[in-house]
């Protein structure tokens, strides 16, 4: 819920892109949901509905309630679930980011034999209402890419089906009669949580036949679907078969060449788009199978802040008396502050934050968070990804990084980590070509030498995990890059930027990648974003709670320890024997078993993870002529 506020300039829609201040506190501004279920209440109550009558209406949501929100990362979504309660929808479909109590038709358990596989436990295959006379079949559809964006550890044990082929088991057996041992549904409604960009929902809709009964595409000797109503884009559309009235905004999702006038609408995200749809229906006795048809889809868009009474905030009688409001201010008081607080990890030694000097090179922190960031990105690729045979780096920027003073020694709180990658900023990834990979990276150190040839900074100044970088901050700025290397066990190898068929799979930020100064410079080989579309915080915490304490370590595991985190083992020893060479290589085991008794002896009894973050520098992004 706590997303930034937006601003309009030239016509576009920005984010103030900050979520949390200095101090750690987080937006609490929740008026624009708190318009938002004022806005489902009025026009609920102008369906004139009266006791012992059919419902007139229905209210879908389209998935992605569970995150990401600062909110639903403290309280692993209990803040969602009193909102959800509270606003009430008939149904809904998980997106990407959740999965739960609600309609799904084409996800699975996973199973050793072929077929459909169980229906997940607590799920619906489908769910049907009535309706004003008639019968609605809903039916929830989980697209490839949505499913793709999904963790891949919640993958794992699930099977996903073809959108359309479930399409083809369900609306027969929704359409059908009683006597046939069907649902006697007359309209069938898909819920979908898949991509409009890439026209998956234009293109299922043109296959059920999702058109107004007078297309010449429509065909009622086939069950189809009548309408879908979709999410997971985070933009608004509307297709070419619905209708808009009032005033309508324009979409964020331009036409589609491909739509011939099918029924599918999106509703945007984060409770800023709601929207009111009246559905005509007529009959059509004479068909096979569709004897009730709708006739034509009307559409107004409801938009937050555009209904909130007085234009920029609610009055206060509204807010006083809104229960949602009184469920927000209750979640917030008793689950997200004491989240914020909340101890993470802890740490043994002194880390410096300081945001001038981690735009001018690099620094231990930065290290630390684009090595973190990486490693749960590769942690949850499938198996598919992970063996595709490309390097995988990551790239941010030093000005996302926050922070002034130290971090550690002691406990470390959610509030630490949230600071120190404070910005609502997503990450995505992507292949490049090694020659584009070294056009980022100059592009990203502009402005690092001062014209009197003093040392300067930039916001932009790259923070790098997997890679190393040896550039000049003394050659002109479209050339500074010197060499790229990836390390090997303990090699590296330098990567031909002049060979076209060279790709490296580039973790980044949103910001980097909609700049036109950065990666809009290139034109990547393939967008590869799977399921780390969350903020870089999330992410960072995510990677803190999955790892292993100290308890899960046992000294078998010293060798890839000391590989793993040098600074256990640096230096030498006086006046005790180096066993090193015999099974590290290099520096001393006795040191390493030393640290990693007080590591361990620190860590008795606690259940929260043991940060080890460098303190010294690695030399990963080497200024040649400069520090």
């Amino acid at each position: 819920m706590t997303r930034p506020k937006r601003k309009v300039a030239d016509g576009l829609e920005t984010f103030d892109m900050k979520v949390i201040d200095k101090k750690g506190k987080i937006n609490t501004n929740f008026q624009h949901v708190v318009a938002f279920s004022e806005e489902i209440s009025r026009i609920r109550s102008g369906w004139d509905e009266k006791p012992g009558e059919d419902p007139k209406g229905l209210l879908l949501f389209s998935g992605d309630a569970f995150s990401p929100s600062v909110e639903s990362m403290l309280t692993n979504g209990r803040n969602m679930l009193h909102l959800m309660n509270e606003l009430a929808p008939d149904a809904s479909v998980p997106g990407n980011h959740e999965f739960d109590k609600w309609v799904v038709s084409n996800i699975t358990e996973q199973t050793t034999s072929p077929g459909r596989g169980k229906q997940l436990k607590g799920l619906r295959e489908y769910i049907v209402f009535e309706r004003t006379g008639l019968r609605i079949g809903v039916i929830g559809l989980v697209s490839a890419d949505s499913w793709k964006k999904t963790n891949s550890k919640v993958q794992s044990g699930l099977k996903i089906l073809d959108m359309l082929e479930t399409c083809k088991d369900l609306a027969p057996r929704l359409r059908k009669s009683k006597e046939e041992k069907g649902e006697a549904c007359d309209l069938i409604f898909a819920l979908t949580h898949a991509l409009q960009v890439h026209t998956e929902d234009i293109e299922l809709a043109q296959s059920v036949g999702a058109y107004p009964a007078d297309h010449a595409a429509f065909l009622d000797h086939e069950y189809g679907v009548d309408v879908l109503l979709g999410g997971h884009d985070h933009q608004y559309f509307s297709a070419k078969g619905i209708t808009r009235i009032g005033e309508p905004l324009k979409d964020e999702i331009p036409a589609s060449d491909k739509d011939n006038g099918v029924l599918v609408l999106k509703s945007g995200y984060d409770f800023y788009d709601l929207s009111k749809i009246e559905i005509e229906v007529g009959e059509n006795p004479q068909a096979t199978h569709r004897k009730k048809v709708i006739k034509s889809v009307t559409a107004a868009r409801h938009r937050v802040p555009d209904f909130i009474p007085g234009g920029d905030s609610i009055a206060a009688d509204i807010l006083h008396r809104s229960p949602i409001a009184r469920v927000l201010k209750r979640q917030f008081d008793d689950e997200v502050l004491g989240g914020l607080d909340k101890p993470v990890a802890t740490m043994g030694d002194e880390i410096d934050l300081n945001s001038v000097v981690i735009r001018q090179q690099e620094m231990p922190i930065g290290n630390w968070i684009a090595d973190a960031l990486l490693e749960w990105h590769l942690n949850h690729l499938t198996k598919e990804e992970k063996e595709a045979g490309y390097p995988k780096v990551s790239i941010i920027n030093a000005g996302g990084i926050r922070g002034d003073g130290k971090l550690g020694p002691g406990e470390i709180l959610a509030r630490d980590i949230i600071q120190l990658l404070p910005f609502y900023t997503l990450l995505s990834s992507l292949r490049v070509t090694g020659k584009d990979l070294k056009v980022v990276l100059n592009a990203m150190l502009k402005g690092t030498r001062n014209p009197d040839g003093t040392f300067g900074g930039s916001g932009n100044f790259p923070v790098v995990g997997g890679m190393r970088v040896t550039w000049s901050s003394k050659q002109p700025e479209e050339n500074r890059v010197l060499r790229i290397s990836i390390p090997e066990g303990d090699n590296e190898k330098p990567l031909n930027l002049d060979d076209p068929n060279v790709y490296v799979d580039v973790l980044t930020n949103e910001y980097l990648l909609k700049s036109k100064d950065v990666f809009g410079l290139i034109k990547p080989v393939e967008n590869l974003t799977a399921c780390e579309e969350l903020p870089m915080y999330q992410i960072l915490l995510n990677y803190i709670n999955d790892l292993q304490s100290a308890k899960g370590y046992d000294f078998e595991d010293l060798e890839q320890l000391a590989r793993d985190y040098p600074q256990l083992n640096e230096g030498e020893s006086e006046g005790e024997p180096s066993h090193a060479e015999a099974k590290i290589g290099d520096g001393d085991i006795m040191r390493l078993i030393k640290n990693f008794i007080a590591w361990f002896s620190v860590r008795s009894g606690e259940t929260i993870p043991y940060l080890l973050i460098p303190t010294e520098r690695d030399g990963r992004m080497k200024d040649a002529d400069g520090s």
